[in-house]
């Protein structure tokens, strides 16, 4: 069922509540495409090399669950040019998404 990937963005707060979709007054529905396209791109950095923030679902042999690693995870290029906030007044969120047979899956944190 799970397709074995794992994908990680880094989303500005602002542009995730924008990549939303009211439902009813209690459902909202994330549009997946809107946040590929607004995130800033994150990479995993491994001897120099950059790749996309990907990863794959490992069993754990103790617990059994299945658990994506993330190590060295970098943004790529972070442009504030003509940002009127501060640094510290920047909130930003990593989506995590996978596909679960045709549905797809994400949570954020942060």
């Amino acid at each position: 069922m799970l397709d074995g990937h794992i994908q990680a963005f880094l989303v500005h707060e602002e542009s995730l509540n924008k990549c939303c979709e009211k439902i009813n007054d209690t459902k909202w529905l994330l549009n997946v495409d809107r946040v590929e396209q607004k995130s800033l791109k994150l990479v995993t950095k491994k001897n120099g090399n950059a790749k996309g923030a990907e990863s794959r679902f490992i069993k754990n042999k103790k617990t059994k669950h299945l658990e994506g690693e993330f190590s060295g995870l970098q943004v790529e290029k972070f442009d504030r040019a003509g940002l009127q906030r501060q640094v510290h007044e920047e909130r930003y969120k990593i989506v995590f998404m996978t596909n679960v047979g045709l549905v797809k899956l994400w949570v954020s944190y942060l």
